[in-house]
């Protein structure tokens, strides 16, 4: 599950008090107490979100350096494969030449 207890128990509490302040049911006092802490909630959960996507940014960008040193690495054994490939048959080419 994307939230941990603590953190869905905070949202079940702003859930409860933004309906309070709706049903305004409470006094002013008691609807500004209320109103703060649910600010509160709500920049925690922000701060968790973005924590989240800067770390979900950073492990996609390291997965895409990697794959492509990956190719990179696979292009030069395909080169250099090729390279030798040719050198083989050059030497091949030659010594059935000079027979």
């Amino acid at each position: 599950m994307a939230y941990s207890q603590p953190n869905l128990d905070r949202i079940v509490i702003k859930e409860i008090l933004v309906n309070r302040l709706q049903a305004n049911i409470d006094t002013p006092t008691e609807q500004l107490k209320f109103s703060k802490i649910i600010s509160d909630i709500t920049n925690s959960q922000i701060t968790v979100t973005k924590n989240l996507t800067i770390k979900e940014t950073t492990k996609d960008k390291n997965s895409i350096k990697e794959k492509k040193e990956d190719i990179k690495l696979n292009l030069i054994i395909f080169i250099f494969i090729i390279i030798v490939l040719i050198i083989c048959a050059i030497f091949i080419f030659r010594a059935r030449n000079k027979k």
